[in-house]
């Protein structure tokens, strides 16, 4: 979707300023697209003008119906042929839609690195993790809401060789995760501070754990 949108943006619409000159035109055919902008269809229009005794073809694109002939037609004095029907589009789209499109992709492309970033935390923690149980600790909120519920940071303590850590989760469904007094938790022996509560992880991932809890300590 975004590319086709790409493709049916014309730049020269940065181009035409208000200060460009005006010429008048006549419009020759109209046609209806295959675009839609808030439910109305885009219409094609084929003008002609001339500039300096020279005549000249061009396309613009607008949702409005014109019931006339003639329109006013803006223009590149360096280049006449780069033109645009007054309040109209060179492209079927205008080109404001690209910084929509950059955000979206952008939007896009950082929750898929932070996908990333967290599935190679997994794998680690899945390869080498041992099982163990957490204590609550406390938990803080963030400014982030899912259903108009606040989502929590959620800590939880463990020991590893008389070293206490934290493991923390983040869910607006708190009571999930404490709904036992011990909280599983898997966490990488060479490197206890890569952990994960067990509850937060990946179905998948998380049923790999599930057979072997009742073998892991639980704190006393």
């Amino acid at each position: 979707v975004s590319l086709g949108i790409l493709f049916n943006i014309n730049l020269n619409d940065l181009l035409i300023t208000k200060r460009a000159p005006l010429t008048l035109g006549i419009i020759k055919d109209v046609q209806k697209t295959n675009a839609e902008v808030n439910d109305n269809s885009v219409l094609e229009y084929q003008f002609l003008y001339t500039v300096d005794g020279k005549k000249y073809h061009g396309t613009s694109f607008s949702t409005q119906k014109i019931a006339k002939d003639t329109v006013m037609v803006q223009y590149l004095m360096q280049k006449p042929q780069i033109s645009r029907i007054l309040g109209m589009h060179a492209g079927i789209f205008p080109p404001w839609i690209l910084l929509f499109l950059l955000i979206f992709n952008l939007v896009g492309f950082l929750l898929f690195f932070i996908g990333i970033q967290k599935t190679v935390k997994y794998l680690s923690v899945v390869k080498n993790g041992v099982l163990t149980y957490g204590t609550f600790s406390h938990k803080e909120p963030t400014n982030t809401e899912i259903n108009n519920q606040v989502v929590y940071k959620i800590f939880f303590n463990f020991i590893v060789n008389e070293t206490e850590y934290t493991a923390i989760a983040e869910t607006h469904k708190t009571r999930k995760l404490l709904d036992e007094e011990n909280e599983p938790i898997v966490y990488d022996p060479k490197s206890p501070e890569k952990n994960a509560v067990i509850d937060q992880l990946p179905k998948q991932v998380r049923k790999i754990f599930e057979k072997d809890l009742f073998f892991a300590e639980k704190p006393k």
